[in-house]
């Protein structure tokens, strides 16, 4: 096997020839090392630009199902005012039920029935957010003075209720017993 001797080959060279070829070998170097950093730099940043794109993309569908969402959002919220109102209106007509069936059997007046009406009224400006108006319509069977005495305890009663309408009819089998409607309203806090 020949070895070849790489000192003595270096005797016959020119030392600035070998400097300069060093120097070449080691930008070559450099510029190799700096073409790899900036390919993996290049690749960290497409992978960057990939998920950006991503984000925008994820974005611009949310932005789509906003008029959704919010369509949704008024739809939930009615749903939960009409039952808040329905509960604050049951809880209101049975707390109204009891008074006023304690008061009929004290003024001796029969409650046939009692439904819920709509009628409308209009409150002062800063009542309408704490109070929401209730009406209803009772179905008595009564004498005149049981009537009375009955109409006097509404006047009496513990919270505001307002008399809106009577109709008066007398009675089939008895005169001295009268069909009575009378139309309540009362304010329940919100």
């Amino acid at each position: 096997m020949i070895r070849f001797p790489f000192l003595t080959f270096l005797k016959y060279f020119d030392k600035r020839v070998l400097r300069n070829i060093i120097i070449l070998i080691i930008l070559n170097i450099a510029v190799v090392a700096f073409l790899f950093l900036a390919v993996k730099h290049h690749k960290r940043l497409r992978i960057r630009l990939h998920d950006l794109e991503n984000d925008i993309i994820r974005s611009n569908r949310k932005i789509d199902e906003y008029p959704a969402l919010i369509t949704e959002k008024l739809a939930v919220e009615k749903f939960v005012n009409y039952y808040t109102d329905q509960l604050i209106e049951e809880r209101e007509k049975t707390r109204l039920l009891g008074e006023i069936s304690d008061l009929a059997k004290k003024s001796e007046v029969s409650i046939i029935s009692m439904s819920p009406q709509i009628f409308t009224r209009k409150l002062p400006k800063g009542f309408a957010t704490y109070f929401k108006p209730l009406s209803y319509e009772l179905k008595l069977d009564c004498g005149y003075h049981e009537f009375g005495a009955f109409l006097n305890g509404i006047e009496h009663f513990n919270c505001v209720l307002i008399v809106e309408q009577i109709n008066i009819e007398p009675g089939e089998e008895n005169n001295r017993i009268h069909s009575i409607k009378i139309l309540l309203t009362t304010y329940a806090k919100i």
